[in-house]
């Protein structure tokens, strides 16, 4: 700002020399402003100071453009992204005209981690630095109500939506209604927990011991017999089946509560 405001100063001067059409000799440093040459000459001038206000502008606070570049490296709308450098910048040349952030290695920012800095003066990069920073991703995220038994089915009103941190992108949660239809909880879920995909696992419609209808077709043919479920599974799941016509264990596909197919 300093520097801005500066230049603004001797901008002003600059105009009222011009205006006033002053001749001047400056005899202690030899440096000689003609009637002739003065406009060339204070153009120069003005023309060198415009440079380094550009230059002062486009260096500004470089924390502060490092930070909203690394942002610029997360597009998911789904996440809300905060971007804080761990460490001051030093060392960065005091004028430049561009920087450019990338990601130090194949991953996207998350969490506390490194990014390589790259700054231009005209078009070519003239200094480097590679930083550490935290960038924490928030998201909206079902929060659980009460604590949720493994195996119970899992419905809307055992949560409530909250923004919580994200603290894993390997284990992603869940934000929609959708993604948890037809599920139950694959282990117990705590009172306030968030829910992510690796808490649920499909509803198991048919238990161990229910009694079943077996269901057999081959072309025209038809076939249908009782049976005991050896196994608990989740429509579209294959489990094992006692034939008790024939007590024997056959493998079949989970239709619905009261069904299973035989697979060939």
């Amino acid at each position: 700002m300093h520097r801005i405001t500066q230049g603004r100063v001797i901008a002003k001067k600059a105009a009222g020399f011009l205006n006033a059409g002053f001749h001047a000799v400056a005899v202690s440093r030899r440096i000689v402003i003609s009637d002739f040459g003065r406009k060339l000459t204070i153009g120069a001038m003005l023309w060198l100071m415009m440079i380094s206000l550009a230059h002062t502008w486009a260096t500004g606070n470089t924390q502060a453009q490092i930070e909203q570049a690394v942002r610029k490296l997360l597009t998911d709308t789904r996440y809300e992204y905060i971007v804080a450098l761990n460490q001051t910048m030093t060392g960065a040349p005091e004028r430049y005209d561009s920087l450019r952030v990338e990601p130090v290695g194949d991953a996207l920012p998350f969490g506390n981690c490194w990014v390589r800095v790259f700054f231009y003066t005209d078009n070519a990069v003239v200094y480097t630095a590679t930083l550490n920073a935290q960038v924490s991703w928030y998201q909206e995220m079902f929060v659980s109500t009460r604590a949720i038994p493994r195996g119970e089915p899992l419905t809307p009103d055992l949560f409530t939506v909250l923004r919580r941190e994200v603290t894993s992108t390997a284990d992603p949660a869940i934000t929609s209604l959708d993604e948890i239809d037809g599920q139950e909880a694959a282990r117990t879920i705590p009172q306030g927990k968030a829910l992510t995909f690796s808490m649920v696992k499909p509803e198991e419609v048919i238990k161990r011991g229910d009694q079943v209808t077996i269901f057999y077709q081959s072309g025209n043919l038809q076939i249908t017999a009782s049976g005991e479920a050896r196994e608990a599974g989740a429509r579209g799941e294959v489990i094992k089946i006692k034939n008790l016509a024939t007590n024997r264990i056959i493998s079949a596909e989970v239709q619905d509560e009261q069904t299973v197919k035989v697979i060939r």
